[in-house]
């Protein structure tokens, strides 16, 4: 359900010993790990913020009082 890129805005592991290769990666690289926040902030600020999701919801009950009859 997320609209996320692997090595994007996350990194992405399919068990254990890749995960843990992950975290060494993370921890021992700055530059990596600060771009991945960033881009990590930007997609939670763009998708799921109060704001946003509150839009969708009115936009679901907008749309359901539209399509009842009377």
């Amino acid at each position: 359900g997320l609209n996320v890129r692997s090595e994007e805005e996350l990194l992405i592991a399919d068990d254990p010993a890749q995960f843990a290769d992950l975290v060494v990666q993370i921890a021992s690289n700055p530059t990596l790990r600060q771009s991945l926040g960033e881009r990590a902030r930007q997609y939670a600020e763009t998708y799921h913020k109060v704001e946003v999701i509150g839009q969708k919801i009115e936009d679901v009950y907008t749309g359901l009082i539209a399509g009842r009859p009377g």
